[in-house]
C-alpha cells in the first residue's frame, strides 16, 4: 500500500512537470498570435501564463490596447517601459493614456518621444498650448519695508511640433506713503526641439522705479524753524538676452546657457529749504547721474533621475559664474523634484547672489540690482485636477541684504498660480 501511493505521488508530481509550460514556449506563443493579431487569444493565453518580461508585457498591452481594455494595457505597456524604456512602448502608452483622458500623462509620454516617433505619432497641438496666471504677497519682517505685491501672466505658444514659444509678464508694486518701488518685466523666448536636444534663445526686458520722498522740520543756524523736502528716485533699464542647449542623455539632462545682462540707471535727488513761518523758498539743489553695469553670464546644468526612485525624483544643480569688469565669480543651484502622487509633485531649489547684477532665465526671475545680495529658496506644490487644469502653491524665502542702504531683513512669500491647458 505505502508503495503505491509513493507511485502515485510521483507519477502526479511527474505529470505536472512534464505539464509545465517554459518561458521559452511561451515567448514563442505570445510571438506567434502577436504577429497574427490575434488579440483575444493572445490575451486569453496570456493570462493563463503569466510572465514578466519586457516581451510578454508589450504584447499584452498592445492586445489590451487593440481590444479597448485600456486600464489592462496601461498597466502592461508600464511594465514594459520599466523593463525597457522603447519608443514602441512609449507610444502605445500615449494613445491609451489619451484614450481614456489622461492628457497630461499622455502629454508626459509625448515629450519622452523621439523626432521620429512623434512624427508618426502626428499628434495635433493648439497654437496656444496654455497660460498660466500667478499672483501672490512679498512679506518682509521689518518696520522699514511694506509688503509687495506680486502677479505674472504666462503665455505658451507651439508653433509646429518643433517650436515653442513662451512670453511673460510679470509686476511687482510696492508703496508705503514715503518710498515706492514698482517693477514691470517681460520675458520673451523661443525653443526649437530635436531628438534629445533643444535649443532656446530668449530675452527680458525690465523697469524698475524706486522713488524716495520726506518732509522734515530743522533749526536754522538762526534759531528759525526750516523745512526740508527731499525727494530721490532710481529709475533703472535691464535687458537680458540669453541662449540655451539642452541634451538627454538617458537618465541625464545636461544644459550650457550663457547670459549678458546690462542695466541703465539713472538717479535723480530733488532737495528744497523753505522758511517754515511763511514758506518762502530759500534754497534748491538738484543733481542726476547714470550708471551702467555689465554682466556675463555662461553656465552649466545637470539632473540625474536615480533608477532605484522609479523616474520618481530628480536631483540637479546649475553652476552659474558671472563676470563684471572687477570680479568672476560661482554661484551654485541646487534643485530637487519629487513625484509624490502622480498628479503631485513637489519642486526645490535654493539660490545665492553676491553684489552684482545678475539673471536667473530658469525661473522668471531677473535681479536688477549690484548692491544686493540674495538668498533665496523656492518651493513649488503642483497639483493636477485635470489633464488640463493644474494649480501651483510656491513658498519663498529670502534674504536681502542692501549694502548701500545698510538694510538687511527677511522675505517671506506665498504666490498662487493656476495654469490651463488648450
Amino acid at each position: 500500500m505505502r508503495k503505491l501511493i509513493i507511485i502515485l505521488i510521483l507519477s502526479i508530481g511527474f505529470q505536472s512537470y512534464s505539464q509545465k509550460v517554459t518561458i521559452e514556449e511561451i515567448d514563442a506563443k505570445t510571438y506567434t498570435l502577436f504577429t497574427a493579431e490575434q488579440w483575444k487569444e493572445l490575451i486569453i493565453y496570456g493570462e493563463e501564463n503569466v510572465q514578466d518580461f519586457y516581451y510578454y508585457n508589450v504584447r499584452m498591452g498592445v492586445a489590451y490596447f487593440k481590444e479597448r481594455e485600456y486600464h489592462s494595457a496601461e498597466k502592461h505597456l508600464n511594465k514594459a517601459i520599466s523593463q525597457e524604456s522603447t519608443e514602441y512602448a512609449k507610444e502605445y502608452l500615449f494613445w491609451t493614456y489619451f484614450n481614456i483622458g489622461e492628457f497630461y500623462l499622455a502629454e508626459q509620454v509625448y515629450d519622452q518621444l523621439s523626432l521620429e516617433t512623434k512624427k508618426n505619432v502626428d499628434y495635433k497641438k493648439t497654437a496656444i498650448e496654455s497660460v498660466y496666471l500667478e499672483i501672490g504677497l512679498k512679506s518682509p519682517n521689518t518696520n522699514e519695508v511694506e509688503n509687495t505685491y506680486y502677479g505674472n501672466l504666462v503665455l505658451k505658444h507651439r508653433l509646429g511640433k518643433n517650436i515653442k514659444i513662451l512670453h511673460s509678464v510679470n509686476m511687482f508694486l510696492q508703496n508705503d506713503g514715503t518710498q515706492d518701488f514698482n517693477s514691470f518685466q517681460y520675458h520673451l523666448s523661443g525653443t526649437y526641439f530635436l531628438e534629445t536636444s533643444a535649443f532656446n534663445l530668449g530675452g527680458v526686458y525690465n523697469y524698475s522705479e524706486f522713488t524716495f520722498a520726506s518732509d522734515e522740520e530743522i533749526t536754522g543756524e538762526f534759531g528759525n524753524q526750516l523745512q526740508v523736502n527731499y525727494e530721490s528716485s532710481t529709475i533703472g533699464d535691464t535687458y537680458s538676452v540669453y541662449v540655451n542647449y539642452s541634451r538627454r542623455f538617458k537618465r541625464l539632462r545636461v544644459n550650457a546657457n550663457f547670459n549678458y545682462v546690462t542695466r541703465n540707471a539713472t538717479n535723480k535727488n530733488f532737495t528744497k529749504l523753505y522758511l517754515k513761518e511763511d514758506g518762502s523758498l530759500i534754497s534748491e539743489d538738484f543733481n542726476n547721474s547714470n550708471v551702467t553695469e555689465t554682466v556675463y553670464i555662461p553656465s552649466v546644468g545637470l539632473m540625474y533621475t536615480p533608477e532605484f526612485t522609479k523616474d520618481r525624483i530628480s536631483v540637479g544643480a546649475d553652476f552659474f559664474f558671472p563676470i563684471t569688469e572687477t570680479e568672476t565669480d560661482i554661484v551654485f543651484k541646487p534643485y530637487l523634484n519629487v513625484f509624490i502622487l502622480d498628479q503631485l509633485w513637489l519642486n526645490t531649489s535654493y539660490l545665492q547672489v553676491e553684489n552684482y547684477l545678475f539673471a536667473d532665465y530658469s525661473s522668471e526671475i531677473l535681479y536688477n540690482t549690484p548692491d544686493l545680495s540674495v538668498n533665496r529658496f523656492v518651493s513649488t506644490l503642483s497639483y493636477a485636477f485635470s489633464t488640463k487644469f493644474i494649480t501651483k502653491l510656491t513658498y519663498t524665502y529670502e534674504n536681502y541684504d542692501f549694502d548701500n542702504l545698510v538694510l538687511n531683513y527677511d522675505i517671506n512669500s506665498i504666490f498662487l498660480g493656476v495654469q490651463y491647458k488648450f
